[in-house]
């Protein structure tokens, strides 16, 4: 019998033969995946991106604000004048990138996500500690079924 190299692989082709519908995911609007590439990268979550069982998600990394500020800090000339203005620059140039970074790392604060990855459903609905976007997607299921929302 021949074994799979990564058991990566096992929950995609497990949910590759569940029914499009069948998780009901209809009551989600919105899903954002929140993770950090050095622990758990988001390639993980691609075997789940356009199968019709699961909502289209979002995967962030929130890794992004140290790699950002290394681009911004290299290589700077030891002329303070000449290293400000080309400090400068590049901030300009990676502004919204910095932006947007920041804005995933105040929603976790807000949110109080304390491990990655978490999946969060319609913005704070809902919070799942884990890499099992099935799994994740099931439970809210059931949640919202239980509370009729």
């Amino acid at each position: 019998m021949r074994r799979f190299r990564s058991m990566n692989i096992l929950p995609a082709l497990l949910w590759m033969t569940v029914a499009p519908g069948v998780l009901a995911a209809e009551g989600i609007r919105q899903l954002d995946i929140y993770t950090l590439e050095s622990i758990y990268p988001a390639r993980k979550f691609d075997a789940y991106r356009n199968h019709p069982a699961f909502p289209p998600f979002r995967v962030l990394d929130i890794g992004q604000i140290e790699w950002l500020e290394a681009q911004l800090s290299e290589g700077l000339p030891a002329s303070e004048p000449e290293a400000e203005r080309l400090a400068r620059q590049r901030l300009d140039a990676h502004r919204q990138s910095l932006v947007s970074a920041w804005k995933h790392h105040m929603v976790i604060r807000h949110l109080g996500i304390t491990q990655l990855p978490a999946i969060v459903f319609n913005g704070n609905e809902a919070l799942w500690y884990g890499g099992r976007l099935d799994r994740a997607v099931q439970a809210f299921t059931r949640h919202q079924e239980r509370t009729g929302e």
